[in-house]
């Protein structure tokens, strides 16, 4: 638990141009961390397994990566089951932007569920863009479900190391 928590913490970090957030930026971020938290704890109830749109009270919200390196900072969105045409990426202000829509074949009466897990609806993430990021240089691309999401990042001057004497 104490990994995971430096991870999140290091993501934040990274995300919020070297700062750490210790509050959750969208009513959306705390809904996230206590589905991670508190998943599997729960009893399960008839209800809840049947629809669970009716215990989370929204729609979905894509799990994202976010690396640095090379002097870039990579974005990675698990979007399944979304066309390339649902998912829109924008800067907005000094964030990205990335939301859409899932939608899902209605082939099968509700009634005849058992268990029903897969989302479908509207999704939205925001996140903080670093200082020095370009935001006209951004490039996406999307595969199999996963976008990508390439922010070049501005040289960071490199500080020279110097003795200092004491006296």
């Amino acid at each position: 638990m104490a990994k995971q928590k430096k991870e999140v913490q290091k993501a934040l970090t990274a995300a919020n141009g070297g700062r750490l957030r210790t509050y959750p930026a969208r009513l959306d971020d705390v809904d996230r961390w206590f589905d991670q938290a508190f998943r599997g704890m729960w009893p399960t109830s008839p209800l809840f397994t049947r629809w669970p749109r009716l215990a989370s009270g929204s729609g979905w919200n894509p799990s994202v990566d976010i690396i640095e390196k090379d002097g870039h900072m990579l974005v990675k969105a698990d979007l399944p089951g979304v066309k390339k045409d649902d998912v829109d990426v924008s800067v907005e202000g000094d964030a990205l932007v990335i939301k859409g829509r899932r939608k899902e074949a209605k082939d099968v009466d509700e009634a005849d569920y058992r268990l029903s897990e897969r989302m479908e609806g509207e999704y939205y993430r925001s996140i903080p863009l670093p200082e020095g990021a370009n935001a006209d240089g951004i490039d996406a691309t999307y595969e199999d479900g996963v976008l990508e999401v390439k922010i070049p990042l501005a040289e960071q001057p490199k500080k020279k190391a110097r003795k200092v004497k004491v006296s």
